[in-house]
């Protein structure tokens, strides 16, 4: 299905779908950006049950991609990240209005998915259980693939993201 800005949600939903409780969920930008590295360079996601691909999979089989180092220095930030693909992009682009307000009810983390099942849970009225899905592979940490220098030109990339949402290293 891929994913939508809540600007392009709200151009094609119909005004009842529009008035229906809204949510969406953030992770932290350096974990995301790794994770997304990891999907880039696979050209799909690696586990779960969904099948989903990168839009342009040859693009991430250049020398630039062959390390994340490599990738942040020589590719990621000489970019505008606003025209690349939708997983590298902002994650206020896909939550915030052209003026920055969040526009969904419940804005939750990746990292704290309870707290968005409780909201979830209370707006149906009823308890949920969701698949992990999508996974990229084996779980790793994050922080392993970073240096201070590479932490610092990502924090910089994503300073809208990490201010907006609250996010640290």
């Amino acid at each position: 299905m891929g994913h939508y800005t809540i600007q392009q949600v709200h151009r094609i939903a119909s005004s009842k779908t529009r008035s229906l409780p809204s949510f969406s969920l953030t992770r932290n930008p350096w974990a995301r950006l790794f994770s997304a590295y990891r999907f880039a360079i696979a050209g799909r996601g690696t586990g779960g049950t969904v099948t989903a691909g990168i839009r342009h999979p040859k693009r991430y089989q250049k020398k630039e991609f062959g390390t994340f180092d490599s990738f942040i220095f020589d590719w990621l930030r000489k970019r505008n990240i606003n025209k690349l693909d939708g997983v590298f992009r902002l994650q206020s682009n896909y939550v915030c209005d052209n003026k920055g307000r969040v526009m969904v009810d419940h804005l939750g983390r990746l990292e704290d998915l309870d707290t968005t099942y409780i909201w979830l849970a209370k707006y149906l009225g009823a308890s949920l259980e969701f698949p992990h899905s999508n996974r990229s592979g084996t779980e790793v940490n994050y922080r392993e693939h970073y240096n201070s220098e590479t932490a610092r030109i990502v924090g910089d990339i994503y300073a809208e993201d990490v201010e907006r949402f609250r996010y640290k290293f």
